[in-house]
């Protein structure tokens, strides 16, 4: 009987190069189409342990730990100021699935920076932020907002010592002891009403 041979379905060429360039381990830079480059590990071909991404569009810089693809573990994201051409520390801390989660700091562009506890991407837990105009809020942060108690203390040493959320407004208490009012604050400047 004669054999017949079947003929070979052969894959796409890109198919081909891929699976030869399946990433695993620790890896030279790699560059993407885009002309981003990151340089660091790689499991099952997604960024997984400590790296370094760099992005040509916007010359940010984020290095630090990944899993699967994502920030996550210890990392600082870092951008590139087009006037000065120098770098900027504008988050240092965790992260997870991605997003700030748990201690870290934030540098905000109008020059406001927070310390504190972070969710999910969102400041939530205890923090402390600094304000430009000198003023400085630590206390318990929710959804991204002053939330629950906490101590304001404004540039001109006027003291809260704790702020609370009543009906969507912000109260404090100015003094201590008998000396002590309630007063409502406007949260978009933190001054008496």
């Amino acid at each position: 009987m004669p054999y017949i041979k079947t003929p070979q379905k052969n894959e796409p060429l890109t198919r081909q190069l891929d699976v030869k360039s399946q990433k695993c381990g620790l890896r030279h830079t790699v560059y993407s189409p885009t002309g981003n480059e990151y340089t660091g590990e790689w499991q099952d071909n997604k960024k997984h342990g400590k790296g370094t991404q760099i992005w040509r569009t916007s010359g940010a810089i984020y290095n630090g730990e990944w899993k699967f693809g994502k920030y996550d573990g210890y990392g600082t994201y870092s951008e590139l100021l087009p006037e000065t051409n120098k770098y900027v520390r504008k988050y240092c801390g965790t992260w997870k699935n991605g997003k700030k989660h748990g201690e870290g700091t934030f540098s905000y562009s109008n020059s406001d920076v927070y310390e504190g506890e972070w969710s999910e991407g969102q400041r939530s837990g205890w923090g402390k932020i600094y304000y430009k105009n000198g003023d400085i809020y630590e206390g318990e942060w929710m959804r991204d907002k002053c939330h629950g108690q906490g101590i304001i203390q404004f540039g001109k040493a006027i003291c809260f010592k704790y702020i609370f959320w009543i009906k969507h407004r912000y109260y404090g208490m100015v003094g201590s002891g008998l000396n002590s009012s309630l007063s409502y604050l406007c949260p978009s400047k933190w001054e008496l009403v």
